[in-house]
């Protein structure tokens, strides 16, 4: 059997090792959400999940008085809208063992539904290690599409992702990756913070300059802008060019 069908509407119940069952639940955990945790009276610990759709309390409304520009774009979800529940058991000897929770009914829906709503980690892992080569999220899309249809076959969950859904994991991504080279707001400290970690290092510093221009993306495409002094470009964030060499060299 397929290991989503097997994880979506248990037929009955079974045992894996906790290696296997952490490969299917990275597959599969788009479905479910934590319902509660326990010990069985032999003090192995067990997770009980029910269906993403059961969505226990409902949507919040939205706030009068909030203009149409600065109000989020989000999704109303139906609570309640399907009662299916798992029960995950961690045995001795490393196994697992997977069941339908009390009387749970079957799921009300589709697998693909559960796909729609959320992505599994399995594809939302791999998105993360593919945003982190800085190539364009279209591309990033498509090389995840193929890599997770090779990896586990069709009906993953990944015929669902989108570009918005990877450009913005993309710029969380790739935005903690270039926090450390953000310097410091006054641009007098910024420069004697950087001369002092060249001299620490070995290294000379001969002059420095800030940059005139910069770029900006938008959805148009890519803009220079120039400045005029370099207090306004520091002002804009600016970098501070730095010409240095190692004592040694």
């Amino acid at each position: 059997m397929e290991i989503r069908t097997r994880y979506f509407n248990i037929a009955e119940p079974f045992e894996i090792t906790a290696e296997e069952f952490a490969v299917h639940w990275s597959q599969v955990d788009n479905i479910w959400s934590l319902l509660r945790v326990s010990e069985s009276e032999h003090g192995n610990p067990w997770k009980a999940y029910s269906c993403r759709l059961f969505k226990r309390s409902q949507s919040s409304t939205r706030k009068d008085g909030v203009s149409d520009k600065k109000r989020r774009r989000t999704k109303t979800r139906i609570e309640r809208q399907c009662f299916a529940q798992i029960k995950i058991s961690f045995l001795a000897d490393h196994m697992v063992r997977v069941e339908r929770h009390g009387n749970s009914p079957d799921h009300t829906h589709s697998i693909d539904l559960s796909d729609i709503i959320k992505r599994p980690t399995s594809v939302r892992t791999l998105v993360v290690e593919e945003a982190s080569k800085l190539y364009r999220p279209p591309d990033i899309t498509l090389a995840v599409q193929e890599m997770i249809k090779t990896n586990f076959g069709e009906n993953t969950g990944v015929e669902h992702l989108t570009r918005k859904e990877v450009a913005n994991i993309r710029a969380k991504v790739q935005g903690s990756m270039f926090t450390h080279l953000i310097g410091d707001k006054d641009y007098i400290t910024d420069v004697q913070d950087a001369i002092g970690h060249f001299k620490t290092n070995q290294y000379h510093v001969r002059q420095f300059h800030i940059t005139q221009f910069y770029y900006i993306k938008n959805s148009t495409g890519q803009a220079r802008i120039q400045f005029r002094d370099a207090r306004a470009a520091s002002k804009a964030g600016k970098i501070w060019m730095v010409n240095a060499y190692r004592l040694n060299s």
